[in-house]
């Protein structure tokens, strides 16, 4: 994948070139149970997300009592010539705590491991229901290398508020 890059999981046709991994009972999905797509008019649309979900993608839900630690990576994307670059998604997550139940983001070099040193965001989750945009403006230093975008998600098994991440 070349930049820009953009991906709304809405065409249920379309590769959207991420492969899910972890261990857990809550689980990666590309679905249409939850999105954040709207029309020209700002009128929401049934359109499609990545999210957490306990049920096979029906629900954006996650089983609270049950501990999951679960990825979703990008197929690789080369970053170009640049000084800087963008990077924004929208995502909505309830959780625990801000260490318990939560989603991050890393880009991870290819053939590195998910480790903290590639965190692009912090622990996000308590969103109260509400899409939230995050956005970023990475330096030149991801410029002419290629990376995979991961999402992770994190929950302990030990309490927490719905739904999981979902990520669009």
């Amino acid at each position: 994948i070349e930049l820009p890059y953009s991906e709304n999981f809405d065409d249920s046709e379309a590769e959207h070139g991420f492969t899910f991994t972890g261990t857990g009972s809550n689980t990666w999905f590309v679905g249409t149970a939850t999105n954040n797509t709207i029309d020209e008019a700002g009128n929401p649309t049934t359109g499609g997300a990545l999210y957490i979900s306990n049920d096979n993608g029906t629900t954006a839900g996650y089983s609270i009592s049950a501990s999951a630690q679960v990825y979703a990576t990008s197929a690789p994307i080369t970053f170009g010539e640049g000084s800087s670059f963008t990077l924004s998604f929208d995502y909505k997550a309830g959780g625990e705590g801000t260490t318990f139940d939560y989603l991050k983001a890393y880009l991870v070099p290819i053939g590195a491991t998910v480790s903290e040193q590639y965190a692009i965001t912090s622990n996000l989750n308590r969103t109260n229901g509400s899409w939230v945009t995050f956005n970023t403006i990475l330096p030149s230093d991801y410029a002419n290398s290629t990376y995979n975008l991961v999402f992770y998600w994190k929950n302990d098994g030990s309490g927490g508020t719905q739904p999981g991440a979902c990520v669009d």
